[in-house]
């Protein structure tokens, strides 16, 4: 597993982002943050590193990328990281914000999952292009995304993202290097060979995220689910295929009623889970 982790930069708690402009992948909004930004690049979390950070697709926001590694390791370095940036950024009088939207006019935060299958030094996503095994993986998580979604996105804030032309899929569909749908399947060669999940936001629990998706993708396996053909072009266009879940309530209605999410969670955690989603979807309607 791998993972990609966006943030915003403010100027103090709910302040301002510190520029106000979109620079995507530029390199003259970040400079006057590198005393932050390079020393995130400088972490390390036991097999797993930062390999870049770059401006993303908003005012003030930052992507931060971590280098693939067991999905326990990858999952403590996304916890880790949000905290030791969150540390470095207000050692410079600045607020770290992984939220999910933090502001209405705002580009929404998101956690990318990549991940990979591998045994014996093989990866087993890839023949000579993706193989039926991946292709089988590809499948479960699609077909787990919907009543998976409140994992990813366990707020109300997290469905602000799902705008078009947001970079956060709002339909489920999957392609290669095509980042409208909610999966990529980036095959074109063996060692970077991966399935790159795009639903999640920055501010969900990574330890669930990740739990939720080597379930569902396995089950994929297991059943050999055809994933069904690509998403071409603009998969914000397709009002033809199934939606991701656009609010909490839809979502929590998909979550409760999910037998994979009892076998992720386990009874007990799905349980209380489920109450913490509606007391949220409570709040959210009163």
């Amino acid at each position: 597993m791998a993972a990609e982790v966006e943030f915003l930069l403010r100027r103090g708690a709910d302040g301002d982002p510190v520029y106000p402009y979109i620079e995507n992948y530029g390199i003259v909004a970040g400079a006057p943050y590198e005393p932050i930004l390079g020393a995130v690049r400088a972490l390390g979390f036991g097999p797993v590193r930062v390999t870049a950070s770059n401006p993303e697709y908003g005012p003030g926001q930052f992507e931060v990328n971590l280098s693939h590694g067991p999905a326990l390791a990858a999952a403590d370095a996304v916890a880790l990281l949000r905290s030791h940036a969150e540390g470095l950024a207000r050692s410079r009088g600045l607020e770290a914000d992984f939220s999910a939207k933090p502001g209405a006019e705002l580009s929404g935060n998101g956690l990318h999952v990549h991940q990979s299958l591998w045994s014996h030094g093989r990866n087993r996503f890839w023949s000579d292009g993706l193989s039926a095994e991946g292709r089988a993986y590809l499948g479960g998580l699609l077909a787990s995304l919907r009543e998976l979604a409140a994992i990813g996105s366990p707020t109300e804030e997290a469905y602000l993202r799902r705008e078009s032309g947001s970079f956060c899929p709002t339909v489920v569909t999957w392609d290669g290097d095509n980042r409208t749908v909610a999966i990529r399947a980036l095959a074109d060669a063996e060692p970077a060979t991966r399935l790159e999940q795009r639903d999640a936001a920055a501010d969900a629990n990574p330890y669930l995220v990740f739990a939720g998706q080597i379930h569902a993708g396995l089950d994929g396996i297991d059943a050999d689910t055809d994933p069904g053909p690509r998403t071409r072009g603009n998969a914000y266009a397709r009002d033809d295929l199934p939606a991701v879940p656009t609010g909490l309530a839809e979502a929590f209605e998909l979550f409760e009623a999910s037998a994979l999410a009892v076998r992720v969670l386990g009874c007990n955690a799905h349980e209380s889970f489920c109450t913490a989603l509606s007391d949220r979807v409570g709040s959210a309607t009163r």
